[in-house]
């Protein structure tokens, strides 16, 4: 494998078997570095302060909202911190609110090394990944309100990704992005369902994805980008 820079890594994993696995598999990762390891909260702030690490591997035995207030301290002690959270469903997340908390990546604790290593290179260039076991929890994260939320404000889908598109394709998507179902969209543009279905199709082929969930995510890295 290989890659330009080197990503310092924090593996913050409670049973030991997981942390041993993890471990190995980023040593298989030349774009990886793990510079410790620690099995409790306490411990990993501890690291984060005096380590400053580019990734942290997240999986403690605590609960949602314990989760996110650890994310919140990490960013605190290490800003530039970025945090991959494995085996947590995203179904609930508001997605870009965590990421304000510098948690980007979901991913299982069975990926091997090459999935890990897409993840480490996605979350360093500020982008959202998740593992496609658990991006199956499809239309809940089109409907995370701060994602509708950042996804209106985004200004770049109109960047080179979206050129191919027409200026109707891109109403469409940004309507889409937002939250919005096909029927919506359709009143919204007075247009009818069966024009914005064909719009859908025209655009996911444009943009080279399967699904309605694939195509708001990777409009959505492209603005973290």
């Amino acid at each position: 494998m290989r890659a330009n820079t080197v990503s310092s890594v924090l593996v913050a994993v409670t049973d030991q078997l997981r942390r041993t696995r993890i471990k190995h598999t980023l040593e298989l990762i030349n774009s990886a570095n793990v510079i410790g390891d620690s099995v409790n909260v306490s411990a990993l702030l501890q690291q984060c302060t005096q380590r400053q690490p580019d990734i942290v591997v997240l999986d403690l035995d605590i609960s949602e909202a314990e989760m996110l207030e650890l994310a919140s301290q990490i960013q605190t002690r290490s800003s530039q911190t970025k945090i991959i959270l494995l085996d947590h469903q995203c179904e609930s997340k508001e997605l870009m609110a965590w990421a304000a908390r510098g948690i980007l990546a979901y991913a299982s604790s069975e990926m091997d090394a090459h999935i890990l290593e897409l993840a480490i290179s996605t979350v360093v260039a500020n982008s959202i990944w998740i593992g496609a076991k658990l991006a199956k929890c499809n239309e809940t994260i089109l409907e995370a309100p701060a994602l509708q939320a950042a996804a209106l404000k985004s200004k770049n889908i109109d960047s080179a990704l979206l050129s191919t598109l027409s200026e109707r394709e891109k109403e469409v998507l940004r309507l889409l992005v937002a939250g919005h179902k096909n029927f919506a969209i359709a009143q919204a543009l007075a247009i009818s369902p069966e024009t914005i279905k064909s719009h859908m199709r025209r655009i996911m082929e444009k943009l080279s994805v399967r699904d309605r969930t694939q195509l708001v995510i990777k409009v959505l890295q492209q603005g973290a980008a």
